[in-house]
């Protein structure tokens, strides 16, 4: 019949049907009787006739259906799950094959004057990314559009410009506008053809399919691109703002120690005064005089400390920190045995866990240690049995170091923890234990310094518990 396009089909027809004895959707090529080639599918079955073994066979187009199988290939294609440039270049090239056409170009639009292209394909071939001019030319109609817009006349009125591909190449265009979600156009995707395309509503339906999952690309690299902008502007403002206030800060630890340094010598003359006024009025005062003389003094020595304190808080806050490897527990014996030679008469127990490291500047790790260490001396004398332990909390990991200090002295209510490391903030009155309330300030500041954490648990008479950190190197 010379349906067969070769002889060697046309005997895997017959092997396959004799082997089988009949055959079920088999598929192959043959030539129709105006010539055309096309995909068929076979169902048929061996008969005798007047003894003779014969074919009954059934066949069927199936071009169509092959087209229509490839076309939404080409469509999973074309819209997969790959982002950014390479999407837009997967894209172009897939649209141009599923609707064959000879140009695809997909673009951001620039203000009302051009458009950044994603993805421009000519004959074939992806060419690189440009700013194409569109004022006075046909994507401006295509950005008026709200849906799928066909250009298929040769007059030169109408495709005056189609730019970068040369109008006098160009027959037929089809394209939308791509919009954000309140509906402004953002960019837009087009592709041309040399010739007149027949109108297939399977080929609006590709470009619709392909323009509305650019258009969602499109928008999302938008967002994320702000969300990129937002993010830099951000960390600039911060930068800037943390920079503005450790300036502030330094300015005011500067002005901190300056003043309280100005204050120790007229507060020294006092005192000389004081002293030389006792010893002139030596027999002279009323028991009532000295007693004003007693309090003067008293209130001297009071300020005195206060200003040393105000010294000590703005030095931490100054200078570079020196950090190393440091050994706590030497650190802490030397501060107990401070302790035990102030007050050598009080029975203390004191257990320090040996080995324990801190990457921290030693100088400042002293003050730490002291305050602390200090406070549990202070604050635990009305104990019979005192008690003091320093260790590391095994249970925070070990990266930083989490170290603890704990005594079983007056405590504090923790309902006024929070003002318990604000500067000149006492949760105890000056007649139960002596002390100016700058040392957990201080303390705190080191901390921070270093990058790390402090804090405090507690009761009222059942002790206190300081938990701390020297952080992983970031000095602030």
């Amino acid at each position: 019949m010379g349906v067969w396009l070769s002889e060697s089909d046309r005997q895997d027809y017959v092997n396959t049907l004799r082997r089988d004895g009949r055959l079920q959707h088999f598929e192959t090529r043959m030539r129709t009787k105006q010539g055309e080639v096309v995909d068929v599918r076979i169902w048929a079955e061996i008969i005798e006739l007047d003894g003779e073994p014969c074919a009954l066979s059934f066949t069927m187009n199936v071009s169509a259906e092959k087209r229509r199988e490839a076309m939404l290939l080409r469509v999973a294609e074309g819209v997969s799950p790959t982002t950014g440039q390479a999407f837009f270049l997967s894209l172009a090239e897939h649209l141009a094959d599923a609707v064959a056409a000879s140009g695809v170009i997909i673009g951001e639009l620039r203000g009302d004057h051009s458009i950044d292209t994603l993805a421009l394909l000519t004959d074939g071939s992806l060419q690189p990314n440009r700013d194409v001019p569109i004022a006075h030319s046909t994507y401006t109609r295509l950005l008026a559009s709200d849906e799928l817009l066909v250009i298929d006349t040769p007059s030169r009125q109408v495709l005056q410009s189609t730019p970068p591909f040369d109008p006098d190449q160009i027959q037929m265009i089809a394209g939308m506008a791509l919009r954000d979600p309140d509906g402004t156009a953002i960019g837009l995707i087009a592709a041309v053809w040399p010739a007149d395309h027949p109108q297939e509503p399977a080929m609006r339906a590709l470009l619709t399919i392909f323009a509305s999952r650019c258009n969602a690309e499109l928008v999302r690299l938008r967002r994320d691109r702000e969300i990129l902008q937002l993010q830099e502007t951000l960390e600039q403002r911060v930068q800037a703002r943390t920079e503005q206030l450790q300036y502030l800060n330094r300015e005011l630890d500067a002005f901190a120690y300056s003043v309280s340094h100005d204050l120790m010598s007229p507060l020294r003359s006092i005192d000389g005064f004081m002293h030389l006024l006792q010893e002139q009025m030596t027999g002279r005062t009323t028991p009532e005089d000295e007693d004003l003389i007693r309090r003067v003094m008293t209130a001297v020595t009071r300020m005195n400390s206060l200003i040393a304190d105000l010294l000590a808080l703005a030095r931490v806050s100054q200078g570079q920190l020196q950090r190393m490897e440091v050994d706590l527990s030497d650190l802490a014996d030397g501060v107990l045995r401070q302790e035990r030679h102030r007050d050598p008469t009080r029975e203390v127990q004191v257990t320090i866990e040996p080995g324990l490291k801190a990457n921290c500047d030693p100088r400042m790790a002293q003050i730490v240690l002291e305050n602390l260490i200090g406070n549990a001396w202070k604050y635990s004398r009305q104990q019979p049995q005192a008690r003091i332990e320093i260790g590391q909390d095994k249970s925070a990991g070990s990266v930083p170091p989490v170290f603890f200090i704990r005594d079983n002295g007056a405590g504090f209510d923790m309902a006024r923890a929070d003002r318990l490391f604000k500067p000149f903030n006492r949760l105890h009155s000056a007649n139960e234990f002596e002390g100016s309330g700058i040392g957990l300030a201080t303390v705190r500041r080191i901390i921070e310094r270093h990058g790390g954490q402090i804090r405090a648990e507690a009761a009222v008479g059942q002790g206190a518990t300081f938990w701390f950190c020297f952080g992983t190197g970031q000095e602030t």
